[in-house]
């Protein structure tokens, strides 16, 4: 069995190791994530989304993926993912980054997203995405004045890192679009990304969300949040438009939860210290 991928993550190819044999990690209706040099690499097809380290393969062949997902490990030789049974070759897929160009932090008020599904979507906090996007409220406060000034910041951390239920709980949802908006406006001190590698490599969250959350901390976003992103710099609305629906669909909240740390972030940015570049 051979199945040739359409999209190949540019940082997946840079990490994986000539005839190394990687561990099968866990298996979806969908696809299945291989553990690869720390990181979760996603094979399948979820609506054609190109995930940090991901393969996207063509939806018409994620039945023939079974003879990958039966087994524990595969060999990955010559771009392709190696099995007695069969090969996922990658040379011929279209190779994507998952990060953004090198941007300088922009300056000024950040633009107003005014989306009605800010108002009239839930997240999984139980309120609103603008609501859960605002400032108010002491942990929200403390949050975003450890995010600024790295006080506290780890301890301030354990409430939101592994928080809710599910695959990717709603704090790492919610810290994951907070480091999508620091990507924009370089807001945050410089021990935020290191303090939450440190709370996920204490097992604060499920593997499946450290991965997000540590692809995240490392500039590298799925390909409709680097479409929003782009977007957002370049006010194109429509592209906007385009990623943020796509973006929504992730999960029960997940999407939900991912804007309203976007927002936070924003709000961060407008009324606080700037960091960074």
């Amino acid at each position: 069995m051979e199945i040739s991928a359409k999209i190949i993550s540019i940082q997946l190819q840079d990490r994986l190791k000539e005839e190394h044999v990687y561990s099968i990690h866990s298996r979806f209706p969908h696809g299945i994530n291989v553990e690869a040099e720390g990181r979760l690499v996603f094979i399948g097809n979820k609506e054609n989304e190109i995930l940090p380290y991901g393969i996207v393969i063509s939806p018409e062949k994620l039945s023939d993926l079974h003879w990958l997902a039966e087994l524990e490990t595969v060999l990955w030789k010559d771009s392709s993912f190696v099995t007695a049974r069969g090969c996922l070759k990658t040379k011929q897929a279209r190779a994507f980054s998952n990060t953004l160009p090198v941007l300088s932090a922009l300056w000024g008020d950040p633009p107003t997203l005014n989306f009605p599904e800010f108002d009239s979507l839930q997240t999984g906090f139980g309120e609103s995405i603008r609501s859960a996007g605002g400032l108010l409220g002491e942990k929200k406060e403390k949050l975003a004045e450890a995010v600024r000034t790295g006080e506290k910041l780890e301890m301030i951390l354990t409430q939101w890192v592994g928080s809710g239920p599910g695959l990717t709980p709603s704090g790492d949802d919610y810290l994951t679009g907070i480091l999508a908006a620091d990507e924009i406006y370089h807001f945050t001190c410089l021990q935020f990304r290191d303090a939450i590698k440190n709370l996920l490599d204490q097992g604060y969250t499920t593997d499946v969300a450290a991965n997000q959350l540590i692809c995240a901390a490392e500039g590298a976003f799925s390909g409709s949040w680097i479409g929003f992103m782009k977007a957002y710099v370049n006010a194109d609305e429509g592209e906007m438009k385009k990623n943020f629906y796509k973006i929504l669909s992730y999960g029960h909240t997940s999407g939900r939860d991912m804007f309203a740390g976007f927002l936070t972030g924003l709000e961060i940015a407008k009324h606080g210290v700037k960091y960074g570049e």
